[in-house]
């Protein structure tokens, strides 16, 4: 090889040395420039204009200036050409049809749910560790999403009216507990309580005056001291309370009032057990994508933490359509296809939903500061991510089995 080969020149694979003047040999090139030195470079097939082989020249680290200007030109040239002939060389993909559509729209959400599972498994179920080693929750949660074993469990586990432990006077006077509870059975939720003003108070300036955790961090502390300070908050998708709630009074009343005990029990069948309570901010943080927002029940799921559960929700500010609001499937608790009964995802796109659902049945609660209601959450339900403003909610749950909600206790834990 000629030892004035520069590295542009050993782009090219063939290099075919070449003695001056031409000798009958060089027929075949005939009009083709010559290097300064005596020799040539053909261009790979493939990148030809023409369906001979062109000869490229080279620049010869002897010529003089006149040359160099001429060779570094005529390399440029080259190289632009080339680029020019690969993208002209790559052919468009056909069009797929119908069906080859459907099948990769397809395979395209088996990777998103399969990357949800991936996240779940490594987030939420490292909090389960403790209660995996547990035969009867392990045999709940694999079976607690079939209506038929739901069903069987209730039957098996019926038991007679008990007495609520007395607590306080109820804050809720004008509520019947055992139409409430006929109500859920029918549609899963109830909405029709309603905080009194001072519990509202004692609560939110408990929230002004505590700190609590963004996106349920430890590391993550702040301090949010009005209303009008968490609508600035951007950094954080939520902030919650976590375990401080147990020191509020307001919240330890709320848990031990007799009309939502009465309600709990009615529809459990069976004395009702603390699983826990939460208070938490929802902020408007709308960069955020879908799979975020599962993460923090911010899409459709449902809940499976004791065979049967009931939740008592409080919106502490005003709350609309903008603002977070709940939204319960009315229904899905007793008609539910088999689709959704036998999967191993809680979560499930709002489309799927209305293959299965009426949109009238999709409910949306709305309501001023001390509105709150009362579901199972075995329904599907889904917190609104706020576009206007920040939304603080006090949610109190209990549970059927009591050694099942110790062990949901221990694997809730911050």
């Amino acid at each position: 090889m000629d030892p004035t080969c520069t590295y542009n020149d050993l782009k090219y694979k063939h290099y075919i040395p070449r003695r001056s003047p031409r000798s009958p040999f060089d027929k075949e090139f005939a009009g083709s420039p010559v290097m300064p030195h005596g020799g040539a470079f053909i261009c790979p097939r493939g990148l030809t204009d023409a369906p001979s082989r062109r000869i490229l020249t080279r620049r010869s680290d002897s010529a003089g200036p006149t040359s160099r200007t001429t060779g570094a030109a005529e390399a440029g040239l080259c190289r632009d050409n080339r680029n020019d002939r690969l993208k002209t060389a790559r052919t468009p993909a056909a069009p797929m049809d119908a069906p080859s559509q459907i099948a990769g729209t397809e395979i395209l959400a088996w990777r998103d749910r399969l990357l949800s599972l991936k996240r779940r498994t490594g987030r939420g179920f490292g909090k389960y560790s403790v209660a995996l080693r547990h035969p009867s929750w392990l045999l709940m949660f694999v079976f607690g999403r079939v209506l038929a074993a739901r069903s069987l469990h209730r039957w098996l586990t019926r038991r007679e009216k008990t007495e609520c432990e007395p607590g306080s006077e109820t804050l809720f006077p004008e509520v019947d507990a055992a139409a409430a509870a006929q109500r859920m059975r029918r549609d899963g939720v109830y909405a029709g309580l309603r905080l009194p003003d001072a519990i509202l108070h004692d609560i939110l300036a408990f929230s002004f005056c505590t700190n609590c955790f963004g996106n349920s961090d430890s590391k993550a502390l702040l301090k949010i001291g009005s209303i009008a300070q968490a609508e600035g908050v951007r950094d954080f998708v939520i902030a919650d309370y976590r375990e401080a709630v147990d020191s509020c009074g307001a919240i330890d009343r709320l848990q031990r009032d007799p009309v939502l005990l009465s309600i709990a029990e009615s529809y459990l069948g069976t004395a009702p057990c603390l699983l826990r309570s939460r208070l938490w901010w929802s902020f408007c943080c709308p960069d955020i994508s879908d799979r975020e927002r599962e993460s923090y029940s911010q899409t459709f799921h449902f809940d499976l933490e004791d065979w049967r559960t009931v939740k008592f929700f409080f919106y502490l500010t005003d709350t609309d359509a903008s603002s977070g609001a709940h939204q319960f499937v009315r229904g899905s608790l007793i008609r539910r296809p088999w689709a959704l009964q036998f999967t191993p995802f809680k979560a499930c796109g709002e489309t799927t939903l209305r293959k299965y659902y009426h949109p009238e049945d999709i409910l949306t609660l709305t309501g001023r500061a001390g509105f709150g209601f009362v579901e199972d959450t075995f329904g599907f339900h889904r917190g609104i991510a706020p576009t206007r403003r920040a939304r603080l909610m006090l949610e109190i749950e209990y549970g059927c089995s009591p050694r099942l909600v110790q062990m949901s206790r221990q694997s809730l834990q911050w």
